[in-house]
């Protein structure tokens, strides 16, 4: 069989005698593979990794798992130069490109995971590996795991679980051989794909530390470009942005520092010295434009978070040793300028150089850090001195012609992308600012807004194809906490962000007596014109953006009055504000105008709006509202009457306590003042730093309108109703609140009526069910946690379809969707709009499963009357 393989060409396997040999092979493989002879077993290990080397691609052709499955048989069962040999075919034929296609990954992992090849490996790794006796069987082993790692995502997080692999993995990071500890931290970079991985990683402060140390200069190059893999993939979450900057800052920056300086595999193009002081600009720029560096785009990617996290006296803790941060700042302004002043030509998605350094540039000129922003404006004012003027005209004018729709918004998004961010970086340079704005770049921007919501095109973050994943056939997984915060779109995200730069040098110029300063007319004073601008804001408020995209819209829409991000929530519990029924507290003003009010919102929501407990029965100069007296409307009923202090503004406290029901307010010029000093006082910093005018923070979610704190012991002396389930085996229940035996929660009538209108008409009909004090739920304890979380925050808990779920046993599966279906049925029986699908859609994703598993969530379904949906 070897001889024959070493004679057959790709041409010759077009043809059917030599393609049904190659199947004859492998029937045969397969069996040659269960003999009991090792020596047998190495020559057909030997034999079946020739077949799959000369195959390549064609291999997708043939059935293969059988032969993969009895080398991993092999693994757990024969002495270490078999299972060596074994080990290698099985790599080459899971890295063959046919096999590595992502839509073949749950094909993989069924037979991977049936097989217990993982385990096999796990075994021999920790039973046999010693990589000071047998490196090349370690480095083997390794290629395998890491194969099977990045075609099977479900394995990431198995794999992790495994805690004695993962310390003797941790112990070999620091190992004295570079290609092993290289090794065994590409493994760990491999792994933190996984978002659930990540997070784990993050805590596990032995083995961070290690990878952190990998990072110094003192290391080999491979070692340290592993080590910032590591880096890059942790530095996808907000939390581990915040960690690597508060913890490990300076190595990380030392990482990036030695990455640069780093001879690449086209020369010695090494951008920086570290014993030298910062390169000039001409340097820095020939340096750049020889060297290779879109084989650093990870690099860029990693300064810009690090810029975009650090905190805004970060420098005031470092020491000295910190002034070669001026040299990356150099440098990445010097690789913009490159991107910047290259004139308009198509542009592959690969080329990470024509958007990486530029992004990194724009987010430095943006960074909380005082000294970082300041550094990022002197160095590009610097590069942009001699020709800046002429080619930022160049550069409004080919924006100009995606504005008018002379050029197809999809003709080229990627460059658009590219000079709509060096838009924003020539907006933060006062030089710039009214040359932008006298070429009426505010309506440019505005209306390339405008065709991006109109367009289907769309260019996301993960479709530029760089260091977020270093293998092209390969996805991260499981990070749903870890929102794409640029999001789907990254022209319009940057659109808004330098539309944000534009406005605010508008607001800070315009006295807004006149529309016109100098020969530039102001956005913010020409409402007639604006108005489209602020129905497309409020558009990407209303609908499933980015955070960031959301965050920038809501930071626009300041300039127009517009303050907050409406949500669900926020307009179900809005319609409440106001009503007599259930209302339990009243504000008095001192005019003697009285205002309904809910004590469970006020309190969950903003507590200091309702006087403390020192303060009853006496006004404190400077409070806010102080309770006169409480009085009893009717039997197990009462409503608390707050005063609200002569001193406050009656417009602006109303504003307050709509923004607390809704999450999104409208508030005039001359409001905004006694509204911000509301504010303050009740400490609703998201507002305030929105009345302030603050720039949105990276990374950060935007504020929601959410309840569920009214679900804390604080909030349930409120609670006036409890929703009670049907037995459900193994859960044990006790209340302090009340002396109920089922499994139950305890809520609040206010909320249940806002949510469902079967609620709304129960309380308010006068019947003898609208005063109970229970109501049983048909479904069971884990689908009432959700329908609650669902009520108070307009958010139904998703499963994240990734590799927990993948890991879970069968009734665990079974468990999880059966919550989901009871949720369905009873949406259809209290008629609440819109729930029944979003249970459905919860569900849908999931049932890609075990076939046995779908058959009882169907017949689950069909017990509950869901046979049409099932």
């Amino acid at each position: 069989m070897g001889n024959f393989i070493g004679c057959v060409s790709p041409h010759a396997l077009e043809h059917s005698i030599p393609k049904d040999s190659i199947s004859d092979m492998f029937l045969a493989l397969e069996a040659i593979l269960c003999s009991r002879n090792e020596r047998v077993l190495s020559f057909a290990a030997d034999t079946t990794n020739k077949l799959a080397l000369t195959l390549e691609l064609s291999i997708c052709q043939y059935d293969i798992w059988g032969v993969v499955v009895c080398l991993s048989r092999c693994l757990s069962k024969c002495q270490s130069q078999v299972v060596n040999s074994c080990v290698i075919a099985m790599d080459h034929i899971l890295k063959s490109p046919g096999v590595m296609r992502w839509e073949k990954n749950e094909e993989t992992w069924k037979v991977i995971k049936e097989n217990n090849i993982v385990d096999n490996l796990v075994t021999v790794f920790q039973d046999d590996v010693d990589v000071d006796q047998s490196y090349e069987y370690f480095m083997h082993i390794a290629s395998l795991f890491k194969t099977i790692i990045l075609k099977c995502p479900s394995a990431r997080y198995y794999v992790w679980k495994c805690s004695e692999l993962i310390m003797k993995l941790g112990s070999i990071c620091s190992h004295s051989n570079p290609s092993a500890a290289a090794a065994a931290l590409e493994l760990f970079a491999t792994l933190a794909l996984c978002g659930d991985v990540a997070m784990e990683l993050l805590g596990n402060k032995q083995i961070l530390s290690k990878a952190v140390q990998s990072m110094g200069p003192l290391q080999p190059g491979l070692v340290r470009v592993r080590a910032l893999n590591i880096c890059q993939s942790l530095m996808r979450s907000v939390k581990g942005c915040h960690m690597l900057i508060n913890v490990y800052c300076e190595p990380v920056v030392q990482g990036i520092i030695s990455a640069l300086s780093e001879p690449s595999a086209y020369g010695d193009c090494s951008m920086i010295n570290i014993n030298q002081n910062p390169l000039p600009t001409e340097m820095l720029f020939s340096k750049i434009y020889e060297c290779h560096v879109g084989e650093r785009a990870y690099i860029w990617e990693i300064l810009g978070w690090l810029a975009m996290y650090c905190e805004d006296k970060f420098l005031f803790k470092t020491d000295q040793r910190f002034w070669y941060l001026k040299v990356l700042i150099s440098c990445v302004c010097s690789a913009a300028k490159v991107v910047m002043h290259r004139r308009h030509v198509k542009l592959p998605s690969s080329d990470n150089f024509e958007f990486e350094p530029v992004r990194a540039t724009l987010q430095m000129l943006c960074s909380p850090s005082k000294y970082i922003s300041s550094q990022a404006k002197h160095h590009l004012s610097e590069c942009l001195q001699s020709d800046g003027h002429e080619h930022l005209e160049y550069l409004l004018e080919s924006l100009t012609l995606i504005a008018t729709g002379d050029v197809s918004l999809t003709s080229d998004s990627f460059q658009t992308a590219v000079n709509i961010v060096s838009l924003g970086c020539y907006s933060t340079l006062s030089e710039y600012e009214i040359p932008i704005l006298e070429k009426r770049g505010v309506y440019i921007i505005s209306a390339i807004i405008n065709r991006c919501l109109h367009s289907d095109t769309k260019l996301s973050r993960s479709a530029i194809p760089s260091h977020i994943d270093r293998y092209p056939y390969i996805k991260a997984c499981c990070w749903s906490d870890a929102t794409d915060w640029e999001g789907e779109n990254v022209v319009l995200f940057h659109c808004l962000q330098a539309l944000a730069q534009l406005l605010n040098v508008l607001d800070r110029r315009c006295n807004h007596q006149k529309n016109s300063i100098g020969k530039v007319h102001c956005a913010l004073c020409e409402i007639s014109e604006a108005q489209f601008l602020v129905e497309n804001l409020q558009y990407v408020l209303s609908k499933n953006f980015s955070p960031g995209t959301k965050s920038y819209a809501a930071y626009v829409l300041s300039f127009f009055n517009f303050y907050g991000f409406p949500s669900k929530l926020g307009k179900r519990l809005e319609r409440t504000l106001g009503e007599n029924e259930l209302a339990d507290l009243q504000f008095v003003f001192s005019s003697g105008q009285v205002l309904n009010a809910h004590s469970v919102i006020v309190l969950a929501r903003c507590p200091r709006l309702l006087p403390s407990e020192k303060n009853l029965n006496h006004k404190k100069l400077g409070d806010v509202s102080t309770e006169r007296h409480v009085f009893e409307l009717k039997p197990s009923k009462f409503r608390r009457e707050v005063g609200i202090s002569e001193e406050v503004d009656a417009t602006a406290f109303k504003k307050i306590l709509e923004y607390v029901y809704s999450g999104m307010i409208q508030v005039e010029v001359e409001d905004v003042g006694p509204v911000e000093k509301i504010a303050k006082f009740c400490g609703l910093k998201s507002l305030l730093y929105m009345l302030q005018r603050g720039l949105p923070k990276w990374g950060l979610d935007t504020p929601i309108c959410d309840l569920t704190q009214a679900l804390e012991p604080a909030c349930q002396a409120f609670t006036d109703i409890s929703l009670e389930v049907k037995a459900t085996e193994g859960v044990a229940w006790n209340c302090s609140i009340c002396q109920l035996s089922m499994p139950h929660m305890c809520a609040h009538k206010v909320v249940l009526s806002s949510s469902c209108d079967y609620f709304r008409a129960l309380f308010s009909s006068g019947m003898r069910d609208s005063n109970a004090d229970v109501i049983k739920v048909p479904i069971g304890w884990n689908a009432l946690v959700k329908l609650v979380k669902w009520m108070y925050s307009a958010e139904l808990p998703r499963i994240n379809n990734g590799c927990a779920w993948n890991n879970m046993d069968g009734d665990q599966q079974l468990s999880e969707l059966q919550a989901y279906v009871e949720l369905a049925s009873l949406a259809d029986y209290w008629l609440i709009d819109g729930f029944q699908e979003e249970c459905l859609d919860a569900i849908i994703p999931l049932l890609n499963i075990d076939h046995q598993i779908v058959l009882k969530t169907i017949a689950i379904a069909a017990g509950l009357n869901q046979t049409e949906h099932s």
